[in-house]
Parts: C-alpha cells; structure tokens; sequence
C-alpha cells in the first residue's frame, strides 16, 4: 500500500536493515532528501553557537547518524520544502531534552518554560538582550518564521501542541511512583512528547486529520505510539543508565528500568521483556491498519499517506535508534558547526520545486526609578497636620494630601488588565535587536508605550461610542464618560512624567511631537466621521502617519534615547532616509502603522474573532470612514451614496441594525473594496519585509524577531 501513495521517499532494503540488529516488523522509509536534513541538523549546531554561547552543540548529538538523518526516516514523505524546517525543530527538542537530563526537575521546568514561551506567538515577556531567555527566543523564533511563511494556520496548531503537549508537561518529578504500565504509558507519553510530534507530521505533509479520522485510527495509533515509546527505552537504556547515578533513580523515565522494578527481574530479562513489547505492538498496529482498510475502502489518499506514515515513523525510529550516536555513542564529540553558512530560508528553498538537487553544498565537517513624592501647593514639602484637612508649617496653609490616585488610574488600569495580543512588547524586543537599549530606558519606553495606548484606547472608545472592548465592557460603560475621560488625560500627564525620568531632551522631544501628531491625525479622523467627509485615500494614509504611525515612531524614538547605536540611527518622521549619516527607522514605523491600522479596519469588517470581541462589524455602528470605505466612495459613485446614507440614518446611540451592515458590506464587496484592502496590506507587507532587509544590511545584523513579528499578522493566507 505504501508503494502507492508514497513519493518522496525510498524503501530501504530489508537485509540492510537487519544487519544493523534492527528487528522491527515493519518497512523502513526514508525521504531522498536526506541533503536537506543534514542542512539543517548542522544550521541548528551553527545557530545554537553562535546564539546561545553555552556549548550546547558541542555535547549534544542530533539527528545525523551513519544509517542517515532521523528526520529522513520519521518524516519520510514530508515537503521536501519542509524537511529542514521540522529536523531543525526536532534537532532542537533533542539538544533541549539532552540539557535537561543534566538539571534538576526545577531547573528542567524552567528550561521548558523558556523554550515553551519562546515558541509562544503571544509571548508578551520584556527580555535582556544578554539574558538566556532572549537567546532562546531569538534562536527559536527563526524557524517560527519559515514555518509561518510556508503556512501560517499550520504552523501556529503545530507550535502550540510543541508547547502544550510536550514542553508544559514533559516532566515527571519521580517516576518510581509510577506502579502500573499503563500508568507509565500515560506518563512516558508526555515526557517524549508524543502529543507534540504527531502534529509536526501532520505539517510535513501539510494534512491534518479531521477528529473523526483520528478516532478511526485512534487504536492503531496507540499501537504505533506504545512501539516508539518502548523502542526508545530500548535503545537509550545504556545512556539512561548511566546517567541515573547523577541524576538519581527517580528522573529515569524507562520501560527497562520499570520492568525492573516491577517485577523483581535482571536488566537482560526486562530488555527482553521489551523486546518482545515492541514487537508485539508493531504487529498491532499492522492488523488493525489492516482491518481499518477492509472495514473503509474508499479513503481518500491523503488519509491513507498520513496513515501509511504513522507506521512508517515506528519503523524508521526503530532503524535509526539501532545505530545513533545519540543512544550507541553517547560519549563521542558531535559534529562541529559548518563553515559555510546557510539559513533555514536557503535550506527551505533546496526542497522547493525546480531546485537542483543537492545543488546547495553542505560542509559536515536596572532597576525602576523611585517614584518622586509629591510635594504640597507652591512646592513646600507638607509637615504638621490639623483636623479641618488642611497643613501648618511656618504659618503656611497647605492641603492635606490624604486621597491618592486609585479613581483617576481606574479607567486605564481596567483596560490594561483586558486580553492583549502583546504587539508593543513584542515590538520593543524587536527593535531591541538593532538598538541595544539599557534595560532601564526599554522599561520606560514600554511603560510610556502602555500607558499611552491604554489611555488612547479609553478616549477612543467614548469617542467612537463603542461598548466593548476586547470581548469586555469599554471602560466608560463602567466608570461613565467623565471619569473615563479624567483617567486617560491623567495617564497622559503620568507618561510625561515617566519620561521626564530619563533625563534626555531628544525623549521629551519625542514624546511631545509624536503625541501632538497623535492628536491631530484623531482630529481629522473624527472631523470626517461627524461630517461624513470622505479623505482621499493620500489623505487616509497621511491621518494614519500620523496617529498610528507616531506611536510607532515615538517607541523607537524612546528607545533610541538609551540605545548604544544612537549616534548611528534615527527615527525622525521628517529625516530624510539614511540621511546625515544615521539609519532612519521612520519608514518602516510608518509602514508598520500603516499596515497595523488597516489591518484593524479589515478585521473588523471580516473577522469572526473580532466580531466576538468587539461586537459585528463594530466600525459601522460608529460610522467610521475606514480605508475600505474611502475606497469605495473613490469606486463606485453609487456605492459611496448608498453607504453615507446608511451612516446618516443609522441611529445616534443605537448604531446600524444588522440587516445595514449585511447591505453595506455588500456595497464595499460590490465595489472591490475587501479585495483592494487585502492587496494593499499584502503590498504594505511587502515593503515592511524589503525595509527590514535594507536596515539588516545596513545595520548588519539579522532580526528575525521582528520578521516573525510580521508574519504572525501576515494576511498572505485569508483572515
């Protein structure tokens, strides 16, 4: 059967396969590609050197072997295109699980937490740069960004099982309490991440099976999960075993060892008793694929590739685990890093369609300020007190400071603790890559960032007459308008004097040119929806330089006030690009603004999320003059007639009924509006990533940071 369905890989001679003492029961696969693979496997060595400076890689082994690459035999029917990335990724998780059999279960956590959250999309954590943590996110964060690039809805089920099913609950902290074997089964899943595996196959093919199709296979997958777990055992005993006399008895996570213990028997007799487990399970899975195919013989092709796959994984780990380095030769030196260097892109690019074969070489061989306390009326200090609330001091009247700020910061601070996606942050990390900015000044940069964004986002609400936000009540639903409104302007006097803490007149500067452009990019955008005006779409585009473009601007500008690299770069909306000698950052945070602002105004009118979270079609309700509705007023003359006057009529505090949001999307698709959006994002994308390659280049350094930054908003793929 497998014959028929597979075409990436070679059968591997069954003789060949027995003179390695292998005695699995099954074929033995292996992708063509096994140059791909190797790519890969020695690009993590590189990258892991050159990143996390720990020598990891020169202690860890990883995929390679004399037999070939792992990845070749356990994803042997995977996209070429696609090989190198999961052997990176796999290569990774065995230079992670080698690091942490040397740690403590406490330590080990806390290594899974950091691979877990560096793989994490909506990790929102501020990183030093030096820090582990940070090295982590930057050397994981490289092959998030092929993999998003090739299929973002893919990719990000694929990291989150890595993480959830794997990372979050791989460690066990003492396995003699485990009494039964299908008790250790249920733990030693979690521990080799079987739940985070499958998921990778399902990528590599680019299939993932319905939850019916899983439950239709679901006993000849346990079969082929129960024959890798012990095939594992089986081959890593020795290691395991030497490892258990630093480590103790109770972090060895082994079939032999449980048998052992269990039932009172020689390390020879529970191998055997493994053995014959293995096998056992292997003819298992072969019957009961067998009847699945009697019982169903008209599934579709690309089922029975993903079934024809799960046996091929078993068999091929089997074959490779027979002669790895990485359980039979543990101690010898692992290879070294490449000379020639070659990126997860140029390695994806070997399996696209029409690339040569073999034709890419690869060579084996601070902390926060204190607050300042607040000083009495005319700047006196307040001393003695009396009981009508006021002060005496030297025969000055002074007032009695008892309230403080809980009713002026509630508004903001309701709204901060609300889901957040984490872009600021994340943002800031980035940026960080170019700017090597003191930890003190990116705390400040994020925290005026914050505020300021939080304070915009209350006056917003009140201004669109928006009721919920992010999924919750807007926050003067709750606190009413007034309050509301006195929170957001006091937040703004706060991250004035937040900033004033840096000492820097190039920060206050920032912070005041880039809050006023704030204001006055509002003032149109409100000028146009209260007078139902439609800006052309030069006009559109300049209101949003403005607004949301500035904010991005002022956080670079913020940052640039501490970073190390100020002499070399700036941010200036009005600098010219590399002009006087400094790399500019305004047209990729324009771009950026660009692209984030209407990127909202399209999935607000296009995303069911975002209808959860902010009511449907929310823009319309407020009659907001969005880019698709500048769009279509330019397009088509009765469009812009029809929906002007759905927002004059709609009704003042009730917003547009549902049946005139149904009509005036309708309008918007009549007049290319949807399709003409998502081309200017896609352009607007397009330059965002030219722009990074131009300031990498001229910075000389990579920053795949703010490329996976990209790409997780990436609307390439239908949002």
């Amino acid at each position: 059967m497998a014959e028929s369905v597979f075409k990436n890989c070679k059968l591997i001679d069954p003789d060949k396969v027995r003179e390695t003492g292998c005695f699995t029961c099954l074929p033995v696969w292996q992708h063509k590609r096994e140059d791909i693979a190797n790519a890969a496997s020695l690009a993590l060595i590189r990258d892991s050197g050159d990143i996390m400076q720990d020598d990891r890689e020169k202690t860890s082994h990883c995929s390679m072997s004399a037999l070939g690459n792992l990845c070749t035999f356990v994803y042997p029917e995977t996209i070429p295109e696609r090989l190198g990335l999961l052997t990176y990724m796999t290569d990774l998780g065995l230079m992670h699980d080698d690091a942490c059999e040397e740690l403590t279960v406490e330590d080990a956590v806390s290594e899974h937490d950091d691979l877990g959250s560096a793989l994490d999309f909506e990790d929102k954590r501020i990183l030093r740069k030096e820090s582990k943590s940070a090295k982590t996110k930057k050397l994981a964060s490289q092959v998030l960004l092929e993999c998003i690039k090739l299929d973002q809805k893919q990719s990000i089920i694929m990291m989150d099982f890595y993480r959830k099913a794997w990372l979050a609950v791989m460690e066990h902290p003492n396995t003699d309490h485990i009494q039964t074997l299908d008790e250790y089964f249920f733990h030693r899943d979690k521990n080799i991440g079987i739940g985070g595996f499958w998921p990778m196959v399902n990528f590599g093919i680019s299939f993932f099976p319905s939850k019916d199709d899983e439950a239709l296979f679901a006993p000849a997958r346990t079969a082929a999960e129960r024959a890798l777990m012990l095939t594992n055992d089986y081959y890593s005993w020795e290691r395991e075993r030497d490892q258990s006399h630093s480590q103790g008895e109770g972090r060895v996570f082994n079939a032999v060892w449980f048998i052992m213990r269990q039932d009172n028997v020689s390390e020879t007799a529970a191998l055997n008793t493994v053995k014959d487990m293995i096998q056992k399970y292997e003819g298992d899975f072969a019957k009961h694929k067998a009847k699945l195919y009697r019982d169903n013989p008209s599934l579709p092709h690309n089922l029975r590739v993903w079934i024809e796959g799960c046996g091929a994984v078993v068999a091929g780990n089997h074959y490779w685990c027979s002669h790895c380095p990485r359980h039979n030769d543990w101690k010898s030196k692992p290879p070294a890093a490449p000379s020639k260097r070659l990126t997860l892109s140029d390695i994806s690019a070997m399996g696209r369609p029409g690339a040569e074969l073999g034709s890419t070489v690869v060579d084996t061989g601070s902390p926060k300020p204190e607050p300042t306390k607040a000083n009495g009326v005319n700047g006196h200090k307040n001393s003695g007190t009396v009981a009508n609330g006021t002060t005496h001091s030297n025969g000055d009247w002074k007032l009695k400071l008892t309230l403080d700020e809980t009713h002026s910061l509630a508004p903001c601070n309701y709204v901060s603790k609300l889901p957040s996606k984490g872009f600021r942050s994340a943002l800031i990390e980035a940026f960080d890559v170019w700017l090597h900015v003191n930890p003190a000044t990116a705390d400040i940069a994020k925290r005026t960032i914050d505020m300021l964004h939080n304070s915009s986002l209350v006056l917003d609400d009140i201004e669109d007459g928006s009721t919920l936000r992010r999924g919750k009540p807007a926050a003067h639903v709750i606190f009413g308008e007034a309050q509301s409104i006195n929170s957001a302007t006091f937040v703004y006097v706060n991250a004035v004097k937040l900033v004033h803490q840096m000492q820097s007149t190039e920060a206050m500067d920032a912070l005041l040119e880039e809050v006023g452009n704030l204001f006055v990019g509002q003032g149109w955008d409100l000028y146009w929806k209260h007078h139902l005006r439609v800006p052309t779409e030069e006009e559109y585009l300049q209101m949003v330089d403005l607004k949301t473009g500035g904010m991005f601007r002022l956080l670079a500008r913020l940052m640039l006030a501490g970073s190390q690299q100020a002499s070399k770069l700036s941010a200036k909306a009005d600098g010219e690009v590399d002009g006087d000698g400094l790399v500019n950052l305004s047209t990729l945070s324009c771009l950026l603004g660009r692209f984030f602002q209407i990127r909202d105004d399209y999935q607000n009118l296009q995303s069911a999320l975002y209808a959860q979270q902010k009511g449907f079609c929310e823009d319309l309700d407020e009659g907001k003059i969005s880019y698709l509705v500048v769009h279509c007023c330019a397009q088509s003359p009765s469009c812009r007639d029809h929906v002007l006057g759905m927002f004059r009529s709609k009704a003042a505090n009730c917003g547009m009924s549902v049946e005139g949001k149904q009509y005036v999307l309708s309008c918007l698709e009549e007049a290319g509006s949807f399709q003409a959006t998502r081309g200017l994002l896609i352009e607007l994308e397009g330059g965002i990533e030219r722009e990074i390659d131009r300031l990498e280049k001229r910075l000389g350094e990579e920053n795949p940071l703010l490329r996976l930054l990209v790409a997780s908003l990436s609307v390439k793929e239908a949002v």
